[in-house]
């Protein structure tokens, strides 16, 4: 047979009342969906940002190749 657990005493004091600021538990519980709105927001910043390096991007390249076809195309003119 086994040996009897040992049992912890619950602790009977009990808190009469627990007081809350009310402005800094709006705060609190508000601050969830401002950061929520807050990164979302963020995240949007970011892809506009993303979306403009890319078009600059293509731009560039484009520039680029059309720049090298018209070197291209002249150094073949002036050999001929």
């Amino acid at each position: 047979m086994k040996p009897p657990t040992k049992r912890r005493k619950i602790n009977t004091v009990t808190v009469e009342e627990v007081k809350f600021d009310d402005s800094a538990r709006a705060d609190y519980l508000t601050g969830f969906h401002k950061r929520k709105v807050a990164r979302i927001k963020h995240a949007q910043e970011q892809a506009a940002k993303k979306e403009k390096e890319e078009a600059r991007r293509d731009r560039e390249d484009v520039s680029c190749v059309i720049y090298f076809l018209w070197l291209y195309c002249s150094i073949n003119w002036a050999s001929v």
